[in-house]
């Protein structure tokens, strides 16, 4: 069988009008005066499709998008566009083993505005993706044991160009495994031990070094690049 879901909407959000007095405000520039929930109008649409074309398989996408103009705004984020899906596989291969797999992306370009001796304007772009997938095991040791296996992937990139001047790029990527057991000690009571492994890693273009500009205190180039290991036991406890 086939699902199918779709969703529209249009949305005007109307700001207060407040701004400081004159008279206890410091700011020079008079627009940062105002403190105000920004006006915005929303246009997004949302389609999830849930597919199931065995009894042991499960396939489900859900996609998404929306457009945000902050049409009141000088300085400030004046624009911005989210979209992206979400695509989930689930195999139930026999009564004790399962297998999941996931993808999905994301992109988001946004445009704002400054000013400093003039007016500037700038472009970020940001893309996502993560992926992952995992097995499970259970019905061991008279069905209270489960024994399973998880792997996630996520990777992150951003854009900023300011006029015509390009920043170099943020970077980030993360790998994690996780291999686990959980034990049921009865209905309420369960035991699990799990061992998961990360690897992360990400360079930021805005950084500045401790002595790359002379009489400008920074706090350094605050990159990660790092390899953990992680050992847990956890009890968790069903409420009646």
């Amino acid at each position: 069988p086939l699902k199918l879901d779709l969703k529209a909407s249009l949305g005007e959000r109307d700001g207060s009008r407040y701004e400081a007095a004159e008279l206890t405000s410091s700011e020079t520039q008079s627009l940062l005066r105002k403190y105000h929930l920004a006006d915005r109008r929303r246009t997004a649409m949302e389609l999830g499709l849930q597919y199931t074309p065995l009894s042991w398989m499960t396939l489900d996408l859900n996609s998404h998008y929306a457009f945000d103009d902050y049409h009141e705004t000088v300085i400030g984020l004046t624009e911005s566009r989210d979209y992206g899906y979400d695509l989930n596989l689930t195999l139930q291969l026999s009564k004790q083993l399962s297998v999941y797999g996931f993808a999905g992306q994301q992109w988001i370009a946004s445009k704002q505005s400054g000013d400093q001796s003039a007016t500037w304007y700038g472009d970020i772009d940001d893309s996502f993706i993560n992926l992952g997938a995992g097995v499970a095991y259970s019905g061991l040791l008279d069905d209270r044991l489960t024994l399973g296996a998880d792997y996630q992937f996520a990777d992150s990139e951003g854009e900023t160009c300011i006029g015509a001047a390009q920043y170099d790029d943020y970077y980030s990527f993360n790998h994690s495994v996780e291999l686990y057991g959980r034990y049921h000690l009865n209905d309420a009571m369960a035991l699990k031990v799990s061992y998961r492994y990360e690897r992360y890693f990400d360079t930021d273009g805005s950084d500045v070094g401790i002595d790359a500009v002379t009489g400008l205190t920074t706090l350094g180039v605050l990159n990660h690049n790092y390899n953990a290991h992680q050992l847990m036991l956890s009890f968790s406890y069903l409420l009646p």
